[in-house]
């Protein structure tokens, strides 16, 4: 056998023994290491708290990112609806309109007009407004102007008035919204129903516009004709002077001697 042979054979142990050596080494080398780290681990107390209370540590860091998530809503809202830009709303009510709308515009404010009539008030002058005066609102806001109207509104007289009873005509009348309205009584023979309707002093017909601050006088029958008194030439006569007298064209009237005579109806 050739020396060089028995040479590796006389070393093979002692590598050996080298290799186990070294093996043995490098697993002290590895726990001092995975020591080491465990150490600085366990120093770190929110790495151990994390991995000892993996749930409540979970449900903190969800809990803090929704309120970070709230207050960036927070301070998004103030941007987005110009928080702390705002102003008081002047009274202006009892102001003329125009006067009205002056404050409004000067103090940043925009206005929508709605209107009522009532003649206590003067032509023109603001009612009311929303919101109320000295409510903080934004700049630009619309206020609503209840106005009073310039010019009374014109209402229809409803066209069967003069077949209504009086008391459901004055009813009707002032339900329209007619405050003046007053009655009188004129010979007929229809008690209780209205013979004419006069508007500042003129006769008109159901269906006659009138300003709701006219003065209206209804004329109520009293019942005082008979009817034998209309009817000395047939029942053809006595339809014909009945619509006359409803009609307001002609009128009856008692002499002093108490005699009732058809006269035609002086216009006023």
């Amino acid at each position: 056998m050739p020396l060089a042979c028995f040479q590796c054979v006389d070393t093979l142990p002692i590598a050996s023994k080298h290799a186990k050596g070294l093996h043995k080494q490098m697993k002290i080398t590895n726990f001092v290491v995975n020591y080491q780290n465990s150490k600085k681990v366990s120093n770190n107390p929110f790495i151990s708290f994390k991995e000892n209370h993996p749930v409540l540590t979970n449900f903190v860091l969800v809990m803090v990112t929704l309120v970070a998530c709230l207050y960036a809503c927070y301070i998004s809202l103030d941007i987005f609806t110009d928080h702390g830009n705002q102003t008081k709303v002047p009274d202006v009510r009892w102001k003329l309109i125009d006067q009205a709308i002056d404050i409004l515009e000067d103090a940043g404010l925009n206005y929508t007009i709605d209107s009522i009539y009532n003649e206590d008030y003067a032509p023109g002058v603001v009612t009311d407004q929303s919101p109320n005066a000295g409510s903080s609102v934004k700049f630009a806001r619309p206020i609503l102007l209840t106005m009073n109207c310039l010019y009374p509104p014109q209402v229809e007289i409803p066209k069967d008035i003069t077949d209504m009873a009086g008391t459901d005509g004055v009813t009707t009348l002032k339900t329209l919204g007619f405050r003046h309205v007053t009655t009188d009584t004129v010979p007929s023979e229809m008690q209780g129903l209205i013979i004419e309707v006069r508007v500042n002093g003129r006769s008109v017909e159901g269906g006659t516009k009138a300003a709701l601050n006219s003065k209206i006088v209804v004329s109520i029958g009293d019942g005082s004709v008979d009817a034998i008194e209309f009817d000395p030439l047939g029942s053809q006569r006595d339809s014909l002077i009945k619509q006359k007298i409803k009609s307001g064209e002609f009128q009856i009237i008692t002499d002093s001697l108490g005699n009732t005579h058809l006269v035609p109806r002086s216009k006023r």
